[in-house]
Order: C-alpha cells, then sequence, then structure tokens
C-alpha cells in the first residue's frame, strides 16, 4: 500500500507560493492547466483507448491514475477531467469514491 502523499503536495504547493509572492497569480494556473491536460493525455495513451470508446472501468483507471498524481488538487480539476471523459462531475467523484474502498 502506498502512502498518502497528498497533504504533503499540498503542503508543497504553499510553501512554493510562500517563497515566490511576487510571481503572476495567473500564470501559475495557466502552468497547471497545462498539467492536467497533459496528465489526462497520458491516462488515456496508458489505457489505449480513445475517450469516445472507453468503457466504464477504464474511464475509473484514468480517473485512478489522475488521483494517484494528485491531479484533483489542482483547482477545478473534477470539472475538466469529467468534461474530457464525458461524464458528470458526480461520476468522477463517485469513481474517486470507488476507489477508496
Amino acid at each position: 500500500m502506498e502512502p498518502d502523499v497528498r497533504s504533503l503536495r499540498r503542503a508543497a504547493c504553499i510553501l512554493s507560493s510562500l517563497a515566490n509572492p511576487e510571481e503572476d497569480a495567473e500564470e501559475p494556473s495557466a502552468h497547471l492547466g497545462d498539467a492536467l491536460d497533459r496528465l489526462v493525455d497520458g491516462a488515456v495513451e496508458l489505457v489505449g483507448v480513445p475517450i469516445s470508446e472507453m468503457s466504464r472501468s477504464q474511464k475509473q483507471q484514468v480517473v485512478k491514475f489522475l488521483d494517484e498524481r494528485g491531479a484533483f488538487l489542482i483547482k477545478r480539476a473534477v470539472e475538466d477531467v469529467a468534461a474530457r471523459l464525458e461524464v458528470s462531475r458526480f461520476t468522477i467523484y463517485n469513481y474517486l469514491e470507488e476507489g477508496k474502498s
């Protein structure tokens, strides 16, 4: 069982923002959006099936992949991933909850 490092990632983000208070607030979010897109693309590539042809279990694999990499710590990530996977936010939250079981 892998340790849950989400709290550490959050702390690292906070410390980074405190260490660089003069950086433009909009710039990091643009980079985070790009990072989320790259993560989703990587997950889709790993599954090996276009999103439009993915089964429920394959979409769950994508969500698990993203969650393990901290993607849902990014603001609006659930909404963005839901749109990319052509499901609702509620479905993403269900997949996340099922992954914890």
